[in-house]
């Protein structure tokens, strides 16, 4: 499965961010459109995925300010379409002088009646659909950054203020800032701009993912 590496900070609603320009290695900072999404995690109930420490989710975007149709938004209309994703717990490592995360992720797009082949056999678990429950849920808007270098794309910021509709930690709203390497070559220039963050104030996340946190784990 492909490998994620990404830093992930944790910081209050109302926090400014430090400015980035180019200059400095960066070609150019390119704006990609705010985005509202609907996350539902899913589990056994004897929690043979945590157990196996990995992860099944389905998220589909909803309009800005309202959830399509009637639909309660856990309970998404069958043919609703979104992306169908596994990911393993992850390892932290140091890189450049920051901490990060580096993790397993298989994304599928497909529908909410049809989870792929391909997303249940990279559990490593043997699993039915029916055997799954939602054991989290959380509805939140991304704002997100491409920084530009060398001409490719470096290092994409994803800025996620996030409410949590389902799961232990139920009605908690937070903030989380993600700094995703897209080439090993560009850890220096993301740790630049991880420690301007940490300096104007952000701190890394207690927990090692948005569902631990849904969960309660990790605070």
């Amino acid at each position: 499965m492909p490998v994620e590496d990404e830093v992930k900070l944790e910081v209050p609603l109302d926090f400014e961010e430090p400015a980035i320009a180019p200059g400095g290695g960066i070609d150019e900072i390119q704006l990609i459109p705010e985005v509202r999404t609907v996350t539902i995690y899913f589990d056994t109930a004897d929690g043979r995925l945590r157990q196996a420490q990995t992860a099944l989710r389905f998220r589909y975007r909803v309009a800005a300010e309202k959830f399509p149709g009637q639909h309660d938004p856990l309970q998404p209309a069958p043919g609703q379409e979104g992306v169908w994703a596994t990911k393993t717990k992850g390892r932290l490592i140091i890189s450049e002088g920051v901490t990060a995360t580096e993790r397993q992720e298989l994304e599928v797009r497909s529908n909410f009646a049809e989870l792929p082949g391909a997303a249940l056999e990279s559990l490593g678990v043997t699993v039915t659909r029916d055997e799954l429950h939602v054991i989290a849920a959380m509805d939140a808007r991304r704002s997100s950054r491409r920084i530009v270098a060398d001409t490719v794309e470096a290092v994409q910021i994803d800025d996620d203020l996030v409410h949590v509709m389902a799961g232990p930690a139920a009605g908690e709203v937070f903030r989380e800032i993600e700094f995703e390497l897209t080439e090993s070559r560009f850890a220096q220039l993301r740790s630049r701009i991880v420690e301007s963050f940490i300096a104007a104030g952000a701190k890394y996340s207690a927990a090692g993912s948005k569902l631990e946190r849904a969960l309660g784990l990790g605070r």
